[in-house]
């Protein structure tokens, strides 16, 4: 079966059939949606995801994906799943130390 990954500001995944769009509810429940892969879920992907994936297709034509299945489905070192470790991990930074009020920098122009 081929499908389209659909990346949505929120985080989720979406799987779609690749023949269609996503239908407009999903994009009003979980906010613009982004083209992020294209691939084929072959028979090998486990019987319970698959059919779990092919229940919610039936009925809602799209399925919500982690993105655990989503990398067993497309591979591990998709581009998509490289770009979305880096936007995550940025995410959780610390913010940068305001220098001007800065101890450091007081005690400077003090002296």
């Amino acid at each position: 079966m081929d499908v389209a990954l659909y990346t949505s500001d929120l985080g989720r995944l979406l799987l779609v059939p690749s023949c269609v769009r996503p239908p407009a509810d999903a994009e009003r429940l979980h906010g613009p949606l982004r083209l992020c892969a294209e691939g084929t879920i072959s028979t090998v992907v486990d019987a319970a995801l698959r059919a779990r994936i092919e229940q919610d297709l039936d009925a809602h034509t799209y399925a919500l994906v982690t993105v655990k299945e989503a990398k067993a489905l497309l591979g591990y070192r998709h581009v998509c799943f490289r770009n979305r470790r880096l936007r995550f991990l940025a995410s959780f930074r610390r913010p940068r130390e305001d220098r001007s009020t800065s101890p450091a920098r007081l005690n400077k122009t003090a002296i």
